[in-house]
């Protein structure tokens, strides 16, 4: 395999923890070795942050504001560890005069000497380097060959991008802060369900600059969906609901790709395309499918937005039940947050079992729709711009249609569930 490209993907808020454990005794460089989990793909190498391990004083040989040098005794561990789990490794050092990093002729004579030593222990994990500045990082990793591989840095919501500005999009940044556009054209998000909810989801999306979206639903339109897709047409009818909104989105913009995966999101098509977005979104009418991405997108480190909306006709007036759940992928995850339970999954998986309730057509109406999805969308904006203070959380917000009510329902400490909180950036050589 020829390895064109790769991507160091790490989470804000990790981020933030690493480089102030690092930064705090600067101007003396730091060092710490940094874990990740990691696939291949066709071309490309992934790599995730998952957690670091940060030098003492009494690691280091030396120390100085241009240097350092720690002792093989806090070098074996990391390989160890890697060795008994499967995780890559990233030598990470910082850079505490530098703003946006880059790696140095010393950087390179001292990887030179630790990879191949490493690499005896160490066969199949990437392994390589991290540089941290006190703004931008640089992440270069080995697979099996000599030449190291320079790693675009993913840091989801991190900054603005001042350096494009859309005059379609003028207002918007006037509300949301210059650079916006700019930020949401570099943004690439897939919708999982693109139903009456997961369409509306798309079109506000797309109208607001997102660069990138990745549609992916297996069902076609039928008449009966309609009134529910804003914008579709009686000739769209058995056409697949992606490949419809798609050409909707398409028409009314000139910029922006589209991509239309008509296969359910077990599909491995449809895994390797939102693999490496900014946020997954999921609108589906099913648990089973929601629990899977809610992992999926644990593991690569990607938030979830989660959407869902029921109507109850069964008393005398209705009662419209909406909700929309951000899933941090180092919060509390859905199953934390009661979303799922295992009973509920079981009873969908087997319907005709002794927990199954049988399949049923839901009520809809496109007014619910618009208001949950309007929600999502503010919940996907403050994930990627600097809008909101306190935003790399999970959230519970719950909507009451016939009164017009929103509020946010506590969510307890991350695993909860006691399943999910070792799944941040679980991945070791294939994608889930």
């Amino acid at each position: 395999m020829t390895q064109e490209g790769g991507r160091f993907r790490i989470l804000p808020d990790s981020l933030l923890i690493l480089r102030g454990h690092l930064l705090q005794e600067a101007p003396l460089e730091s060092v710490a070795g940094s874990f990740v989990g990691w696939w291949l793909s066709e071309n490309t190498m992934q790599l995730l942050f998952r957690d670091a391990a940060v030098a003492t004083a009494h690691d280091y040989v030396r120390r100085g504001p241009a240097g350092a040098v720690v002792r093989p005794e806090f070098l074996a561990p990391l390989v160890k560890r890697c060795r008994a789990t499967g995780e890559g490794l990233l030598l990470t050092h910082t850079h505490p005069f530098s703003t946006h990093p880059a790696f140095s002729g010393i950087d390179d004579g001292g990887e030179d000497d630790l990879i191949p030593k490493m690499r005896a222990r160490v066969e199949e994990s990437p392994l390589g380097g991290l540089v941290v500045g006190t703004v931008g990082l640089a992440a270069r990793a080995w697979s099996k060959s000599d030449k190291p591989l320079e790693l675009t840095v993913r840091v989801t919501g991190s900054s603005l991008n001042t350096s494009v500005s859309a005059p379609r999009y003028a207002r918007q940044d006037l509300a949301l802060g210059p650079g916006t556009s700019g930020t949401l054209e570099n943004c690439a998000i897939g919708i999982i369900g693109t139903g009456g909810l997961g369409w509306e989801i798309a079109t506000l999306l797309w109208s607001h600059g997102i660069g990138r979206l990745v549609l992916v639903d297996p069902d076609v339109i039928e008449m009966t969906n309609l009134p529910r897709l804003r914008g579709s047409t009686p000739s769209m009818v058995g056409v697949p609901k992606v490949e419809g909104l798609s050409r909707l989105l398409r028409s009314t913009r000139e910029t922006g790709y589209v991509r239309a995966i008509s296969r359910p999101f077990s599909d491995r098509v449809a895994r390797e395309a939102v693999a490496d977005m900014d946020i997954l979104v999921t609108c589906t009418d099913n648990l089973t499918s929601r629990l899977d991405a809610d992992r999926f997108a644990r593991r690569l480190l990607i938030p979830l937005l989660d959407c869902g909306i029921n109507i109850d006709v069964t008393d005398e007036f209705p009662r419209v039940g909406g909700r929309v759940n951000v899933s941090w992928p180092t919060g509390p995850c859905l199953a934390c947050m009661g979303v799922l339970s295992a009973d509920a999954v079981a009873a969908e998986v087997d319907p005709l079992g002794y927990r199954g309730l049988g399949k049923h057509d839901d009520p809809a109406v496109a007014a619910f729709n618009a208001v949950v999805g309007g929600l999502a969308v503010v919940e996907a904006l403050a994930l990627l711009l600097p809008i909101r203070a306190h935003k790399w959380l999970s959230r519970y917000l719950v909507y009451d249609g016939v009164n017009g009510r929103v509020r946010e329902i506590a969510t307890p400490e991350a695993n909860h569930c006691r399943t999910c909180g070792d799944l941040a950036g679980a991945v070791f050589g294939s994608l889930p």
